[in-house]
This record gives C-alpha cells, sequence and structure tokens, in this order.
C-alpha cells in the first residue's frame, strides 16, 4: 500500500461532480492507494466549497452536505498530518526561491513533503514543476 498525500485539487472531483470525477473515485478505490493529507488541505477543501458558493456555482446547502461528506471520508481515516514550524521555516525557504513560483499554501504543501517523504498526487502543473524541481516525487492518478 502506498501512502500519497493528495493536494485539494485531486481530492476535490471524488465530492464533487466534474470531469475527473470517475478517475478519481476509481482511483481512491485502489487497495494499493492510501490517500494521506494535511490541516491546509482540509482548509482548502472548505475555501474551494465556499468560493463555489460565492460564485453561485453551487448552493451552500448543497456546500455545506459536500464539506459533510468529505468530513466523514477523512476521519474514517484518521487524523490530517500536522505541518510543524520546521515546516513554516522550510515554506519561507522555498516561497523566498522566486525561480520556483510558488505561493504561500503551497510551499507549505511542499515543505510537508520534503519532510516526510511521501509522493505528491496533484493536478496542478505549476506545483508539480516546483515539486520536481526540489526532488520531490510526483504522479497523477492514472487514466480510467
Amino acid at each position: 500500500m502506498s501512502r500519497i498525500y493528495c493536494d485539494t485539487n485531486v481530492l476535490l472531483p471524488a465530492f464533487v461532480k466534474e470531469a475527473e470525477s470517475s478517475r478519481i473515485e476509481a482511483w481512491l478505490l485502489d487497495p494499493a492507494v492510501q490517500p494521506v493529507f494535511s490541516d491546509l488541505v482540509v482548509l482548502e477543501f472548505s475555501a474551494t466549497l465556499s468560493r463555489l458558493v460565492r460564485e453561485r456555482k453551487a448552493k451552500a446547502e448543497e456546500a455545506r452536505e459536500v464539506v459533510g461528506l468529505f468530513t466523514s471520508w477523512r476521519e474514517a481515516r484518521g487524523r490530517p498530518l500536522t505541518i510543524t514550524r520546521q515546516m513554516f521555516a522550510l515554506a519561507r525557504t522555498i516561497v523566498e526561491d522566486a525561480a520556483l513560483g510558488v505561493r504561500g499554501p503551497d510551499a507549505l504543501h511542499l515543505a510537508l513533503l520534503q519532510v516526510t517523504g511521501l509522493s505528491f498526487a496533484t493536478f496542478d502543473t505549476r506545483l508539480r514543476r516546483a515539486a520536481d524541481a526540489i526532488g520531490l516525487a510526483t504522479l497523477e492518478p492514472p487514466p480510467l
């Protein structure tokens, strides 16, 4: 079983119907995949649903239901990884490298990966390039 740190953009399609939903649902059901996430992913997930409500792409009741489903799903998988002071310090060095083009929250993801050594699943091309540039293992869930 492979523990894989999942970016929010990889988990969201399992809960909000979009083009990649079937692909992500199948990948998450694979017994060889053990998705791992952080408190930051939990925050980003809720922030994304809130944005969809503000943009009138989702109703508030639907968003609450999706967040509830995500909460149940993640609670069944144990506590999210905690971002430590060490990770914040690493993240600062990542954002200070302008060539990487990484913002604060994404730098926290990358710092967590540097500390844990986990592989990183993301659909974010810019973030994947930055992860590759600092020697992190990245992947994209396989197509159906």
